[in-house]
């Protein structure tokens, strides 16, 4: 028999250096059927040293449930992600789970009224006007070669501690593109510290909700480039040379504004780059094609990035921007 496994967690938040631990449940189907599967043997394991289940292999119940204790204990911290995978004789299924340290200090934003309890973080119009600013402050004890990370919806922005406990970020400035951080819509927002030995530890997070922003969502088509690329520059493409075209005929630009064509660089696990502007200008008018050349030096040294293309216009002083046009980023010779 051939078994489906979903895997549920539900965490204790505990101080730093003390021992935590959650509770893990796999529930067992029948594929064919969907029933629930029960006295099925389910093993608890993870590739993560310091991980223990208690206890490690466990019989579902009438409802299908298997259920064990996850136990950790790291050094002054909280592991961020904690890898499991239960499996069966007819399957297995694994799942990496975040754990925060209420523990930590919560991210402050200027301008921003923040609910601890919940950690609901609302944010008007109002506020990015005044403007926006994240303050990160660190436990006194964080390692100096330690890694701090944070997170505003998809993306993520890396900082070394080098000395300062204290990290402040402009919203606005610091991804880029703050069509992408303050545009109405809900950001799941929190930091983690990494030591160089890898142990690691996660802030409980903000839920930000953004209402009545002057960031637009996109509306304006995105760039493209040659299809032969595949979306992909390589360095033969890069010193073969790229053009990027807007396309023309876009009614809301017919007054053929000033377009602003950007290159977002980020790792492949969202890590913000740079921000970088290829060129401002417009067609000879609004029903041509707008064709940009991209610096060969923008695309070299990089090996396996994405590069995001997109563009920005001002029309009776509200700015709008396209959607992005996301490519891979890979120069470096094999």
């Amino acid at each position: 028999m051939t078994y489906q496994i979903v895997l549920h967690f539900f965490p204790l938040f505990t101080g730093p250096g003390e021992e935590s631990e959650f509770t893990l449940t796999a529930r067992v189907y029948d594929s064919a059927t969907q029933d629930p599967v029960p006295d099925v043997a389910v093993r608890f394991t993870s590739p993560l040293a310091g991980i223990t289940f208690d206890p490690p292999t466990v019989r579902t119940d009438p409802s299908g449930q298997a259920q064990t204790l996850v136990g950790y204990l790291t050094l002054g911290s909280v592991p961020v992600l904690i890898p499991v995978t239960a499996t069966t004789d007819g399957g297995s299924a694994s799942g990496v789970f975040n754990i925060y340290n209420r523990a930590l200090n919560l991210i402050s934003l200027t301008n921003v009224t923040i609910n601890p309890a919940t950690g609901a973080a609302p944010i008007d119009g109002q506020a990015i006007a005044k403007g926006i600013q994240a303050r990160i402050i660190l436990p006194a004890d964080t390692p100096s070669d330690s890694l701090i990370t944070l997170y505003w919806g998809d993306l993520a922005l890396e900082k070394a501690v080098t000395g300062s406990l204290v990290w402040v970020i402009d919203i606005k400035t610091a991804f880029g593109n703050p069509t992408l951080v303050l545009a109405n819509g809900r950001y799941f927002v929190w930091y983690s510290i990494q030591d160089a030995a890898g142990n690691g530890v996660g802030a409980f997070p903000l839920t930000v909700t953004v209402t009545g922003s002057p960031y637009s969502d996109p509306v304006l088509l995105a760039p493209t480039l040659p299809p032969e690329l595949y979306n992909r520059i390589n360095l033969a493409a890069a010193q073969a040379g790229v053009v990027v075209t807007v396309a023309g005929g876009q009614t809301l630009l017919s007054g053929n504004p000033q377009r602003s064509l950007f290159l977002t660089k980020r790792r492949f696990s969202g890590t913000y780059l740079s921000n970088e502007l290829i060129l401002r200008g417009r067609p000879a008018n609004a029903s041509l094609p707008w064709e940009v050349p991209v610096p060969e030096g923008m695309f070299l040294d990089y090996n396996g990035i994405y590069g995001d293309f997109y563009y920005t216009a001002t029309v009776s002083n509200v700015e709008y921007a396209s959607f992005i046009t996301r490519t891979i980023i890979d120069t470096v010779p094999p």
